[in-house]
């Protein structure tokens, strides 16, 4: 029973130890994380914007394209009507 008692006292010593150097690891590793993080951050936000940028050129290629469809279509009636009024 003593001897399983001081296995356990050796694996709380261990474990805390081992928390302990996690620590040490993850408090030297935190500025590397956080340049990373925002880095990150800052090629997702230059993505975002880019990803705005081209659907404004297309909604506005879109507007272009619909604007010349238009005019098309109001030229062809009023030729059509130009006709029309020439044969009377």
């Amino acid at each position: 029973m003593a001897e399983e008692w001081r296995l356990k006292v050796r694996d709380a010593e261990l474990t805390g130890s081992r928390e302990a150097r996690l620590g040490a690891l993850a408090e030297a590793a935190k500025p590397a994380v956080d340049q990373a993080r925002d880095e990150l951050v800052e090629r997702r936000r230059d993505r975002r914007q880019a990803e705005i940028l081209q659907a404004a050129a297309a909604r506005k290629e879109e507007k272009r394209q619909l604007r010349r469809d238009q005019n098309r279509t109001d030229d062809w009636f009023q030729s059509r009507s130009g006709r029309g009024k020439r044969r009377r």
